[in-house]
């Protein structure tokens, strides 16, 4: 472990970079990351040597969890959207942290020239509604349960 080794000082052999920093920051010289944002694909986090003789990278898929009183759409895990066939499944996700979710109303816009919206399928919130494509370009989902008990940093919605 070159980083930890007392005779050298961090970034003197080995550095550190990332192809989108503003989406995932790299420290040069330590190689922490720090998740800064949702991003549409991986991102590749490299460690070269100094003389850049020497290279590797590995892909990382920025994926942020909603924020409190927040909603997040897609995967919690990998990318943020992967299409399967010609599918592409939309989770969406609520963070209600330790408040109970009784009801909520979430308008979803697509950009029609590449989406198309076909269904809606409840979350763990009764009294669920969903309306697509009216206008074509709008999903309005609507829930209410005086009676949840829901709650949590992921609701599914």
């Amino acid at each position: 472990d070159v980083l930890s080794a007392p005779w050298v000082s961090p970034g003197a052999l080995v550095q550190f970079k990332t192809g989108e920093s503003d989406v995932v920051g790299i420290d040069k010289q330590t190689g922490i990351v720090t998740l800064r944002d949702n991003f549409i694909s991986r991102v590749a986090l490299s460690a070269y040597t100094v003389c850049e003789t020497l290279s590797d990278s590995v892909e990382a898929a920025p994926n942020l969890l909603p924020f409190v009183d927040d909603v997040d759409l897609g995967n919690i895990h990998g990318l943020q959207f992967q299409q399967t066939g010609t599918q592409l499944l939309v989770q969406v996700y609520a963070n209600v942290a330790d408040s109970r979710l009784i009801n909520y109303q979430l308008e979803i816009l697509l950009d029609v020239n590449v989406f198309r919206a076909t269904s809606c399928v409840a979350g763990i919130v009764d009294g669920f509604t969903c309306t697509i494509n009216d206008p074509f370009e709008r999903v309005k989902m609507i829930a209410s349960d005086p009676l949840s008990l829901v709650s949590g940093p992921l609701v599914l919605l």
